[in-house]
């Protein structure tokens, strides 16, 4: 796709980015995110920017790339699986009509199109405010300074630990099942999901927290800590996934294994921490708030017509 103008702008589509052209990804991004403070691509968009392999099991991926006269002033990462297509993209600030052309771009090759919204200031949610966009999802990011001084320990009998896969794996993910019932995202993890996020780079085992009765485990609390990973210009320190078996909330487990977890992030040295929380979701708002966190910003999906 090509525009007229002072400056000619093309959008080509590519199934695999060379070395330059995925460094000049990521610096685009990376340059939005001193802008607006805060990541602007998902980490599984960041991570495998470069060279994807390609296998039956994975979503097809274009990499949408746009440039005016030689430079990247433009790009998106357009997935596709199943007929549901995905679009997260990045564009220079100084070249709105970049995001315009990338979405359009992709709008022509999918009836059935997702635009995500890292942040309201980054440059796929101006385009939506730009289009009038309504969101069909919305991610709250809450934030709270630390320390959080002290909290609340477990009620009786409770005993909160560290996670030990070698005998916690197929329990937790039960209780992970149970806890996220309404949402699947969370609540389907296989054992490769779990294994996965184990194996990553930023794992920390002692940030992995478990709360377990004389029946077993009742709850959990794990933190993320990805020094990649700027929330308000701070590396700051994510509660990644919390949840307590049903019979249990309200007993106050879920605020001891926050207080705990906050605990071991302000340990490495770090002073505000983090979450993600959908708005469909207003009990869990409800007891972030009261633990101190407060709303930064949000990213939201819009659903967007065929190009």
């Amino acid at each position: 796709m090509t525009t007229g103008g002072t400056d000619r702008i093309d959008v080509v589509s590519k199934r695999r980015l060379s070395r330059g052209q995925a460094r000049a990804a990521l610096l685009l991004a990376a340059l939005e995110e001193d802008r607006c403070g805060r990541q602007v691509l998902p980490e599984h968009v960041l991570d495998p920017l470069g060279d994807r392999s390609e296998t039956t099991d994975r979503p097809i991926v274009r990499h949408l790339l746009c440039r005016s006269e030689d430079r990247l002033v433009g790009y998106a990462h357009l997935t596709d699986s199943n007929g549901h297509a995905a679009l997260h993209l990045t564009a220079m600030a100084s070249c709105p009509a970049a995001a315009d052309l990338l979405v359009s771009e992709a709008a022509a090759r999918t009836a059935n199109l997702e635009l995500w919204a890292q942040g309201n200031d980054s440059a796929a949610g101006l385009l939506a405010k730009r289009l009038e966009l309504t969101p069909s999802r919305e991610l709250l990011i809450m934030i709270r300074p630390l320390p959080a001084g002290a909290g609340p320990q477990a009620p009786a009998p409770i005993r909160i630990r560290p996670f030990d896969p070698a005998r916690d794996t197929q329990s937790w993910l039960e209780l992970n099942s149970l806890a996220f019932a309404q949402l699947p995202d969370q609540g389907g993890w296989t054992t490769e999901d779990l294994r996965s996020r184990l194996d990553a780079d930023w794992f920390d085992p002692g940030g992995f927290l478990v709360a377990e009765d004389p029946t077993g485990l009742v709850g959990f609390h794990w933190t993320k800590v990805d020094p990649h990973v700027r929330v308000d210009h701070h590396v700051s320190g994510e509660v990644f996934v919390l949840g307590v078996k049903p019979q249990w909330r309200g007993s106050g487990v879920a605020e001891a294994l926050l207080s705990a977890g906050l605990k071991q992030v302000e340990d490495n040295g770090l002073t505000r921490a983090h979450l993600f929380v959908d708005t469909g979701n207003p009990r869990a708002i409800r007891f972030y708030q009261r633990a101190g966190f407060e709303v930064f910003d949000r990213d939201c999906s819009f659903q967007l017509p065929p190009g």
